[in-house]
């Protein structure tokens, strides 16, 4: 279950567990950018598919932004269904706003499940977490793993860096910084793109996430490689995508 949970954990480009900019603002009026992503995952002998898709609601101003990812071959042995995270926001006035959090790792008991429930106006988080349940206080730009993706790309769009972060993520809340380490032209499946490369981490981590962000493609991120004291334990790679006008749910 520990492999998976960081192999799903890399994948979802936590493009993937990832972003924050100051205040969480983005330009006012700037239009959220929908899109269908394929990655292929790999870790040791396993493998999978993660599936990425942004689109809106029937409510207005509100989005969802979700994130499947399939085993393949031998990671079947310890994922036994499709893992799924999504994270439901609003987006108001150039700011994304989580509501709901959601994340199932496909191992068909509670405690695979992470719940977070957003009360920006009261300011706090309800989160249920590998069967417990916990409430703390967050602020007004506490985002979660999924919507902070959102707020990156919104980020880059506008001409800003990332900086620090801050995550509502399990039963806690987690500073990520960012840091540029420089332009890269990368080939993937997808095809070959002039890149920004970033890396996150936590201060005092053995952890590290590498991510290639490509401009031509709306800054979606075209590959990631999660690190561990300076080494590769898990890489993603862009395989298809399409940059489509969000529908309706």
């Amino acid at each position: 279950m520990h492999m998976f949970k960081l192999l799903l954990r890399s994948a979802s480009v936590s493009i993937i567990t990832l972003y924050f900019i100051s205040a969480n603002a983005a330009a006012p009026g700037q239009e959220i950018p929908g899109f269908h992503a394929e990655y292929k995952l790999k870790y040791s002998i396993f493998s999978g598919k993660v599936l990425l898709d942004l689109r809106s609601t029937d409510k207005p101003d509100e989005y969802i932004y979700s994130a499947h990812t399939n085993a393949r071959g031998a990671a079947r042995i310890v994922l036994s269904d499709t893992a799924k995270e999504t994270s439901r926001f609003k987006y108001i006035e150039g700011e994304v706003q989580p509501i709901h959090y959601y994340l199932d790792n496909g191992m068909n008991n509670e405690d695979s499940e992470t719940d977070i429930q957003f009360d920006l106006a009261a300011g706090v988080a309800h989160t249920q977490h590998e069967g417990q349940k916990v409430s703390y206080p967050i602020n007004s730009s506490t985002l979660d793993r999924l919507s902070a993706d959102i707020v990156a790309i919104l980020a880059l769009r506008a001409g800003q860096m990332p900086g620090t972060y801050e995550i509502a993520d399990d039963n806690e809340i987690k500073t990520y910084n960012f840091e540029l380490m420089g332009k890269e032209q990368i080939e993937v499946p997808a095809g070959k793109f002039k890149t920004l490369k970033f890396k996150r981490q936590r201060a005092g981590s053995s952890r590290s996430t590498l991510i290639w962000y490509a401009p031509e493609a709306n800054y979606l991120a075209v590959r990631i490689e999660q690190q561990k004291r300076g080494k590769t334990k898990v890489t993603s790679v862009l395989t298809d995508y399409s940059l489509t006008p969000i529908g309706t749910n």
